[in-house]
């Protein structure tokens, strides 16, 4: 209770560190800062990536307005390395399920249109591997075990992959781990 009403303190105050204060906000689910960061959201002036937190962590808080503004944002851009690397750790962060949607709408595309980390290897691969990557920590039960570093373990992204779209085929109650960042 005193580091959420720390954090809701601080927030007010609008440190060199609010973006990272309000998706702090968002995580703990203060859901008494939301109408000052909906309010905040009326200033012309925010910073295109203030708004983005912003909506964020509204999303993160249940806001499905702020959850459908990213989501469409997000929709609005190709799916490729810029989508994966820079906004799919932002939409993991909301545990909304619509967002969640998009997200298995690219794991079980076949489109490869993301590079592959493998410097020897030239050829484009599927973003779904890096989707499965994600929500390999912050969806329970998740098919596929992980490192504590979140990495999953496998020999066989392929297998792998294929046997996460099952999953997600017959577990569409799936849950979220909203104790994770």
């Amino acid at each position: 209770k005193d580091t959420r009403d720390s954090v809701g303190a601080l927030l007010k105050k609008q440190l060199p560190q609010f973006e990272k204060l309000i998706r702090l906000a968002g995580f703990l689910e203060l859901k008494d800062q939301q109408s000052f960061l909906e309010n905040l959201l009326n200033n012309k002036s925010l910073s295109n990536k203030l708004q983005w937190s912003i909506h964020l962590a509204l999303a993160r808080m249940g806001n499905t307005n702020s959850a459908n503004i990213c989501l469409q944002l997000a929709k609005g851009a190709p799916v490729d390395d810029n989508i994966v690397y820079y906004v799919l750790p932002d939409l993991v962060y909301t545990r909304q399920k619509q967002v969640y949607n998009y997200l298995l709408e690219i794991l079980n595309s076949d489109k490869k249109s993301c590079t592959s980390p493998n410097p020897n290897y030239a050829g484009h691969i599927l973003c779904g591997y890096r989707v499965m990557e994600a929500l390999a920590g912050v969806v329970k039960d998740f098919p596929i075990k992980t490192r504590k570093s979140g990495d999953i373990i496998t020999d066989d992204y392929d297998k792998a992959l294929q046997t996460t779209r099952e999953w997600f085929k017959t577990h569409k109650d799936y849950e979220l781990d909203m104790e994770v960042y």
